[in-house]
């Protein structure tokens, strides 16, 4: 497998966010990452990581799309735009952007909220808070 290449897609409905962490010997052109869009714009959290643990089918998996961001940043990757069901989310290296993508590259400005109605998930996520010690907040801005 080749240091370089085209696309990384990342979504395991959990630990999405720890996954790029762990991937440090690949440098992708892209990485298309699965969101959580319950959390708006400058709430930087991620779920604790639990190796045998899935999705229970409610909001309380992944990563909101702020600790994304910021973890892409770390990496050399910029946010280039999300999709309209706010599920997923576009990074591309810093040095490949040029002029080709909307900036800022902001969470406040490329965020996408739920709109899971739009597919077959028609309820969306049913609401949970996280149990104590498996939620974390990251960062949060002012």
């Amino acid at each position: 497998m080749p240091k370089s290449f085209d696309l990384l897609s990342i979504d395991i409905d959990r630990n999405d966010y720890y996954v790029w962490i762990a991937i440090r010997s690949f440098s992708p052109h892209v990485v298309a990452i699965e969101y959580n869009a319950t959390s708006p714009p400058g709430v930087d959290w991620a779920v604790d990581y639990v190796p045998d643990t899935q999705w229970d089918g409610t909001s309380h998996y992944g990563a909101s799309l702020s600790a994304l961001e910021r973890l892409g940043r770390e990496k050399g990757y910029v946010l280039v735009g999300c999709n309209l069901l706010g599920s997923t989310a576009f990074f591309v290296r810093q040095e490949l952007v040029g002029t080709k993508f909307a900036g800022p590259f902001t969470t406040e400005n490329h965020y996408q909220p739920p709109r899971y109605y739009l597919v077959w998930y028609k309820g969306g996520h049913n609401r949970r808070a996280a149990p104590p010690g498996h939620l974390r907040l990251l960062t949060m801005s002012p």
